[in-house]
């Protein structure tokens, strides 16, 4: 996935109950949108620590075609060794992000 991102944050008002990501302890909001054939995302949480890492998963996927959100699985969190120092409870928030990014695209794709 070779692209530039432009990633915008959520407005206020965009901090709705129907775009909160559910399994997640801090609240985390996902707005999902497609436009000339691309999925893009605008995300925000609570906690400063749990906005970067739900920030950096958007920004992998934001701006791809909806197969290519479906089929390609995020590895950086391995490859840095970021999910051995992760607590259970904000992998399985990166997981719940993860779903719903997922959902989106296979919800465009039909």
């Amino acid at each position: 996935m070779t692209r530039k991102s432009t990633l915008i944050p959520l407005a206020d008002s965009e901090r709705v109950d129907a775009a909160l990501v559910r399994g997640c302890v801090s609240r985390v909001w996902l707005a999902g949108f497609y436009e000339n054939g691309l999925c893009r995302f605008r995300i925000d949480a609570e906690s400063a620590m749990v906005r970067g890492l739900v920030s950096i998963l958007a920004e992998i996927y934001d701006g791809a075609v909806p197969d290519e959100i479906i089929s390609v699985e995020p590895q950086f969190f391995e490859g840095l060794g970021l999910s051995s120092n992760l607590t259970p409870t904000r992998l399985n928030g990166l997981a719940s992000v993860r779903k719903a990014i997922r959902d989106f695209a296979q919800m465009i794709s039909g």
